[in-house]
Parts: C-alpha cells; structure tokens; sequence
C-alpha cells in the first residue's frame, strides 16, 4: 500500500527531500511504506545488508559499532 498522503507530506518535509523535484520524490517513495517499532527494538545489526532506506519521523534512535571489540556507543 502506497503512503497515505498526509505521511507522504511529512517524508517531504525531511531535509533529505527538501530540495527534490516532485518526479524524483515521487520516484524515491514510490515502494515507501509507514511502519512503527516498539521502543528498544533492534533495526539492523553492524554488517547487515539493506536494500532500504529508514526515515525516522517520530521517535529516536540510539546507533552503535564496535571497534576493536569495544562497544561506542556513549
């Protein structure tokens, strides 16, 4: 199911989006679907291959990588 056009507009609001052409954004978001995570769920680990892009719209997200076994995270 497409993104609803309200949902539509706030990706548009994005600063990543901004800027584009209607073509390009419509182009981008056109496989977009909203989805909503329960606090502390794990997205994706370090390594793992993706084939999309998360927008974030609400909420926060806490990133972290491992460097010579020590966790950054701060």
């Amino acid at each position: 199911m497409p993104l609803r056009e309200d949902d539509a507009l706030r990706v548009r609001d994005v600063s990543f989006f901004r800027d584009a052409d209607d073509e390009t954004f419509e182009h981008a978001v056109s496989g977009a679907f909203l989805q909503r995570f329960p606090a502390n769920t794990t997205l994706l680990m370090e390594g793992d291959t993706v084939d999309f892009l998360y927008i974030l719209l609400d909420g926060a997200v806490e990133l972290g990588a491992g460097w010579k076994s020590q966790d950054t995270r701060r």
